[in-house]
């Protein structure tokens, strides 16, 4: 009987709507280049991050360059998850980026060592701010879930966080900036990058595994990923 609590036993995560899943634990992804998982591959580049059996390490300049994810380009849905964990409490430290002012869609530390945000912009920078004190050396799962029909800002941006041991809560943004756009702008020629915006602001520390989803997760879709993933970052 699959096990709920994750582990390879493990439910499977959900699937709905699922458009692009690296994990970045697997010893079949050790290599400078590797794809994401079928059936949506997309063949991601490696400078630097190194392998570990917690997903890649990175440090100083490293960072993994992948394809352009269309499901997030003149997108009115989206979710993006991410393993994480943080090696040194650095600020404006890059977690993914993909596209260039004023059409970013980042997420990364703060210039406040206990903040995180998140850049959803079409035409002008639309940021949220979250309070995320991270403790050096542990695993969050953080997803960013978007709802363009949203009729405020809160109901088209939510933020959860979870642990290992802890469900996903979601968090009290505070938004900053224009105001959330209906839909995301279209970055079709830019690089999906992990750890880094591509030239600047590198991560220190890991990243697990990244899903893209071109549907708003729940709660409980998003809780059920967590727990069948957990494991793994003990």
């Amino acid at each position: 009987m699959p096990n709920p609590n994750g582990g390879p036993s493990a439910i499977p995560i959900t699937r709905n709507g699922l458009v692009f899943y690296l994990p970045l634990w697997r010893p079949d992804r050790t290599g400078t280049t590797f794809s994401s998982m079928p059936p949506n591959a997309a063949l991601c580049t490696v400078t630097g991050a190194t392998w570990t059996s917690q997903g890649r390490s990175f440090i100083t300049d490293d960072k993994i360059t992948c394809p352009t994810i269309p499901a997030l380009n003149s997108a009115t849905n989206f979710t993006i998850t991410v393993w994480y964990m943080r090696s040194a409490l650095a600020t404006s430290r890059v977690l993914w980026a993909l596209g260039t002012t004023p059409n970013r869609l980042w997420a990364m530390t703060a210039a406040e060592v206990s903040q995180l945000y998140f850049y959803i912009s079409n035409g002008a920078l639309s940021t949220g701010r979250f309070t995320q004190l991270d403790v050096v050396g542990t695993f969050y799962y953080f997803a960013l879930v978007f709802d363009g029909a949203g009729a405020t800002n809160a109901l088209k941006a939510k933020v959860y966080i979870g642990t290992v041991s802890s469900p996903m809560t979601q968090q009290t943004v505070t938004f900053e900036d224009a105001a959330m756009p209906t839909s995301t702008a279209d970055n079709s020629a830019s690089s999906f990058i992990l750890g880094s915006t591509g030239t600047s602001q590198y991560l220190d520390g890991k990243e697990g595994e990244v899903l893209v989803y071109s549907s708003s997760l729940s709660l409980a879709q998003l809780e059920q990923n967590r727990k069948v993933t957990a494991w793994r970052y003990s």
